[in-house]
């Protein structure tokens, strides 16, 4: 069993041996509907920063941060903007062209600020999401990226008054455009 554990660790670690930490940067457009509601929310404009370690070619794990430009009446008298963080899994094929298809799957969080009856309160996410996409190369270091996310997310339940709560879901479709440097 000692082997089997120290061969497998060998092999792990020979599969990140030429891993790279990089870092991103990108614009997304969110359309967003919900289930319970018939409300949409279009064209929400977020940013992106992300950080990631693995290899272009191969597999990665990314970790990003988001602010997503909110102004709406949907979860209260007024919705604010919205910050996140996900976690995915890349997967990324060599096709031997400096184009780089890839598929991620991931989860993440995040929190907004809601104005109801004058009242700041703070509301939370959470969301499991679904991408493809391309890495277009430019040269070793730098890449610019092209993808599309599916989310669903769903929201804490709001207290309506006293005796009753509400929850929200909603799916969103995610167009995301970016430029990454690898070290």
């Amino acid at each position: 069993m000692k082997s089997f554990i120290i061969i497998l660790m060998l092999l792990c670690s020979s599969v990140y041996a030429d891993a790279k930490l990089y870092l991103g940067l990108g614009y997304a457009n969110i359309n967003e509907k919900f289930d319970n509601l018939d409300v949409k929310r279009k064209s929400l404009d977020a940013g992106r920063i992300k950080i990631g370690y693995g290899i272009r070619e191969n597999y990665a794990i990314e970790l990003s941060i988001e602010g997503i430009k909110n102004e709406a009446k949907i979860l209260s008298d007024r919705d604010e903007d919205r910050y996140g963080a996900n976690i995915e899994l890349v997967k990324s094929l060599d096709l031997d062209t400096f184009i780089y298809p890839y598929f991620k799957a991931g989860f993440g969080a995040g929190s907004m600020k809601t104005t109801r009856d004058d009242t700041e309160q703070s509301l939370s996410y959470g969301n499991f999401n679904f991408g493809l996409g391309t890495y277009i190369a430019i040269n070793e270091h730098f890449d610019f990226e092209l993808g599309y996310e599916y989310k669903q997310i769903s929201y804490e339940r709001i207290d309506l008054d006293a005796t009753t709560k509400i929850g929200y879901k909603s799916k969103a479709n995610v167009f995301y455009f970016g430029l990454n440097t690898r070290f």
